[in-house]
């Protein structure tokens, strides 16, 4: 019983993170009150590219934080390793799920202990790099 139980967590965390290959979750732009049409407007001007943005919507009020759904998973890559996002204070993260969110969490704390320890260190999706040894 409890081996088809997470079987079938495992298949809901894998359809969620299908669902959420082509989001990105931008923070930091200030975009006002409006809706979605001009929330698309406000990130492609930003961009300052032809972005093919499906959706997007507002998910915290006070940080500015916006939900971005692309029209393919590439759209958002390019968009992800725009070079003007370098030096501003807007960020574009993966839209994870709430078990992604937390092993990010718990990787971001460790990569901040090493750091403090002189250590270099570079962070991935579920992964950690300390001088060179990857962690997983």
């Amino acid at each position: 019983m409890g081996k088809r139980v997470g079987e079938v967590e495992s298949q809901l965390d894998r359809m969620e993170r299908e669902k959420r290959r082509n989001k990105a979750v931008m923070m930091g732009l200030e975009i006002g009150t409006g809706g979605q049409q001009q929330i698309i407007e406000k990130v492609t001007k930003f961009l300052e590219e032809k972005v093919k943005i499906k959706s997007a919507c507002k998910i915290a009020e006070k940080v500015y934080e916006y939900v971005v759904e692309f029209e393919n998973k590439e759209e958002k890559i390019n968009v992800m390793k725009s070079k003007n996002l370098k030096g501003s204070s807007i960020y574009i993260n993966d839209d994870l799920t709430k078990t992604g969110r937390k092993i990010q969490i718990k990787i971001k704390e460790e990569a901040t202990k090493e750091r403090n320890k002189g250590k270099m260190v570079r962070m991935g999706y579920k992964k950690l790099t300390v001088d060179g040894r990857n962690f997983e």
